[in-house]
């Protein structure tokens, strides 16, 4: 999946430069994007794929955040990503607002579903 995340990670820092896979460093401003995958091999060469961004702000506006989510939609949603080894298509599923422990935080997440179709039998992904 690593060259799916280095694809993922170059189109996300197109719209917005502090993005960061897994977590985000301590040090990070806001408004910041993370971002996750998870896969499940189907078989035949196909892998499902779930596509979690989660984006994270620190202001009651919440107007910049919904903004930069619009950005990441319009770059994610019916994108695909195609290099020698694989091809794959990401569609949207849902948006969600997700409650922070921290109460200064607010969360709002995109999550894209794909399927990932592997060139080759040794493809790694």
């Amino acid at each position: 999946m690593i060259e799916l995340r280095k694809a993922i990670q170059a189109i996300l820092k197109d719209v917005h430069p502090r993005t960061w896979y897994g977590m985000a460093p301590k040090s990070a401003k806001f408004p910041y994007l993370v971002y996750t995958l998870s896969s499940f091999d189907q078989g035949e060469g196909f892998v499902f794929i779930n596509l979690d961004i989660d984006c994270w702000d620190n202001t009651d506006d919440t107007t910049e955040q919904e903004a930069l989510l619009k950005s990441v939609h319009r770059a994610i949603h019916s994108k695909v990503i195609k290099t020698d080894d694989f091809a794959v298509a990401l569609y949207a599923d849902r948006q969600m607002s997700i409650i922070d422990n921290e109460p200064t935080i607010k969360r709002r997440m995109n999550t894209y579903q794909g399927r990932l179709y592997k060139r080759g039998e040794n493809t790694c992904i």
